[in-house]
């Protein structure tokens, strides 16, 4: 999986963003799993969340809500605002 990372992972993602006819976004967060430095260890615990809506903004707030930084919500952001500014060139 690491390799995954290393090639760019949240960049396809971000681009999937775009190519992809996503209308709902659903995230179950009724468990947290807390890990370690290895993806493999940590436990799990109740959240007692789910997140339901547009994907951007379901993915946006779940990040919030677990404080994590998530990569490929950086990478739309700046292709929204790279595509508004093509819009306004036009």
């Amino acid at each position: 999986m690491g390799a995954l990372y290393n090639l760019g992972l949240d960049k396809v993602i971000a681009d999937l963003y775009f190519t992809l006819p996503f209308d709902l976004g659903v995230v179950d967060a009724r468990k947290r799993f807390n890990g370690t430095s290895e993806p493999a260890e940590g436990h799990a615990e109740d959240y007692g969340k789910v997140f339901v809506g547009e994907p951007y903004d379901i993915d946006y707030e779940a990040s919030r809500a677990a404080g994590v930084v998530t990569e490929y919500l950086q990478w739309i952001e700046i292709a929204k605002a790279q595509l508004a500014e093509a819009e306004e060139d036009e």
